[in-house]
């Protein structure tokens, strides 16, 4: 069975993207586990609890046990854009060749880890406040509003509202 670890902040992840995306791909028979920067139960913007399987240094130790990684957005993935743990399992889950995602503001993550460059992708944005995607453009990606993007061994996903369509990406290029 193909297993898919999920990034989520341990305060102020966007639940309705871990929800949704999660279901989502466990309802087509993936095993999901969660890491996050503690082992205690992480809080999303909306309340719900989840608590992670292991925390982000075991998770970049054990890597190879994942098909896929997917860092979830939300006010709390902020705290990610800088994290040298976060950039080294992007990196280390590219080069691998495995399935690296990102929905909401996530995308920034990957761009700062340097997954981006010359990589058709999308970040969470509006009209009037277009700072993630001059992050993306700045680290070399090639911006395109849109809920999904999937360039090569990577998927990028606009919004909560994409969490679907995001998921299912991420089930496509897996079994592709």
């Amino acid at each position: 069975m193909k297993k898919v670890l999920f990034i989520v902040a341990y305060e102020g992840f966007n639940d309705r993207e871990l929800l949704v995306t999660r279901e989502r791909l466990m309802n087509k028979g993936y095993d999901v586990e969660v890491a996050s920067t503690s082992l205690g139960f992480a809080t999303g913007m909306s309340g719900t609890t989840v608590k992670p399987d292991l925390d982000l240094e075991e998770a970049a130790i054990n890597l190879n046990r994942y098909s896929a990684i997917v860092f979830i957005g939300g006010n709390g993935a902020k705290r990610h854009f800088g994290s040298a743990l976060c950039h080294e399992i992007a990196k280390d889950a590219s080069k691998a060749g495995k399935v690296v995602a990102a929905i909401s503001v996530a995308p920034v993550i990957l761009a700062k880890a340097g997954i981006l460059d010359g990589v058709d992708a999308t970040v969470f944005t509006r009209a009037f406040d277009r700072r993630y995607a001059d992050e993306l453009k700045f680290n070399g990606a090639r911006y395109h509003a849109k809920e999904v993007i999937a360039d090569r061994n990577i998927v990028t996903a606009d919004s909560p509202e994409a969490a679907e369509k995001f998921a299912n990406k991420i089930s496509e290029l897996m079994e592709g």
